[in-house]
This record gives C-alpha cells, structure tokens and sequence, in this order.
C-alpha cells in the first residue's frame, strides 16, 4: 500500500526540513516547497495526499496559494500553519480543513495530520439534492457532478426526509418552496432525527426573500442561506465551506 504524500510550503528553510523529517519518521512520504509557486508547481506534478501550508510567506502567503489549491485541487486537505492563528482571516479558515500553531505540540500536529487524512483521503462526499423545480435541479446536480461530487435528487421535502436517513448524504441542498412543505419545516425535522441531524443543510431559493430566509434558515437548523446564483458553479463554492466547516467542527 502506497504511503500518503505530503507537500510541506514554508518559507523557513529550517523549520521546513524538520518537518519533513518528522512526518517521515511517521511513514509519510514528503516533498517540500519554500514559496507558493514551488508548491503549486509540485501539485502539478505529483499525486499529493494532503497539503501542510504555512501562512506568512513572501511573495504570495497562505491564503492566496489555499484559495488557489481550492480552484484547482477542491478536495485535498489544507493544514495551516500559523504562529498566530488568531490572526488568520475567517475567509482564509473557510478555505482549509485545519489552523494549528506553528511551533505547537508536536502530538497535536501529528493528530491533526492523522485525521485530515483519514477525513478526506479517497473519499467521495455525496450530496443530496432537493429542489421541485427541474431546471435548477439539474444545473445544480450537473456542476456538482462535474466538480466530483456524487448527487442524489429529490423533489419533495417527503422524498427528502425518506432519502435523508437511508442514504447519509455528506450534505443536503434544500429548496425553500417545495410543494408539499417549506424547507425550513423539512430542516427542522432533519435536525430531530439522530441519524440526520449532523448533516449539513444549505437553504437556497430563486424566489424567498432573502432578509426573511436568513433568520429563518438559521432558526430551523441549516448552515447556511444562498439566493439561487445566476452562476451556479457558486454552489460549488459555498457546498465545500460547509463541508470544511462540518469537518472542523
């Protein structure tokens, strides 16, 4: 069985050395990079299981070669390293699946690198979408698919709660008008279910006014509120902050 690779970026040469030599020591295989360009340059190149990113570098720091990681790369796991993490930017913690303190407890680190890859190494997130509508239902479920997504459909809030605890999705797409009930109903008896309850929900809809759905969605249990974007890679984009975040916490 092929030991995971790990691309260690840092811009202090010492300090990434040690890593290195300490995530061998591990059983991980490691490749380094002092700067972003030489990160990305090496993603190009090789099959990398997980990404240990440091935040202040020169030239382009942390959250620039993450946000760019996340265009071309959306699944692979983002440790952060910060010896400051209290300063990292809520956008740039949306990006990755792990901040630790650069400098930190050695066992922490190496628990942190344990269960990111263990949480995202190989697997295929599966997402259940729920929306009446057949236009929007597939232009969603098309771009997810397209961005390695698994997607299952529903179009009831009833097709939802039967499909929901039978399947486990990763993550659930859930209209707001559907015909037979709201969706902040359907979230709400989501979140009274132990099987589904830890689900992530994303409230989206073309039509429910937004100042009224935010506090709502929030009230009935989903993550989050997204008006139906007229371009629908954004979903994409929202679908895996919310993985991350589910991951985080």
């Amino acid at each position: 069985m092929a030991k995971p690779l790990i691309l260690c970026i840092d811009d202090d040469l010492v300090g990434l050395q040690m890593r290195k030599l300490l995530l061998e020591a591990q059983g991980y295989d490691v490749l380094t990079a002092a700067t972003g360009d030489q990160g990305l340059a090496e993603l190009a190149k090789h099959r990398v299981d997980m990404v240990v990113l440091d935040y202040r570098m020169p030239a382009m720091n942390g959250g620039e070669v993450a946000a760019l990681i996340r265009h071309e790369w959306p699944h692979l796991p983002i440790v952060m390293l910060s010896g400051f993490v209290d300063d990292v930017p809520e956008e740039i913690r949306e990006l990755i699946d792990a901040l630790v303190t650069k400098g930190g407890s050695t066992p922490q680190f190496l628990q942190v690198i344990k269960q990111s890859l263990n949480g995202k190494g190989g697997q295929r997130f599966t997402i259940l979408n729920v929306d009446d509508n057949v236009e929007h239902r597939y232009a969603i479920s098309r771009v997810l698919t397209g961005a390695g997504f698994e997607v299952i459909e529903a179009g009831t809030g009833a097709e939802a709660l039967d499909r929901a605890p039978r399947l486990r999705p990763s993550l659930i797409i859930l209209d707001i008008n559907l015909p037979d009930m709201l969706g902040f109903d359907v979230c709400r008896q989501l979140k009274a279910n132990p099987v589904t309850r830890d689900i992530p929900v994303i409230h989206i809809s073309a039509t429910y006014p937004t100042h009224m759905a935010d506090m709502e969605s929030k009230n009935s249990g989903a993550g989050r509120f997204l008006r139906h974007p007229q371009n629908v890679y954004e979903v994409v984009r929202v679908v895996h902050q919310e993985l991350r975040r589910s991951v985080r916490t």
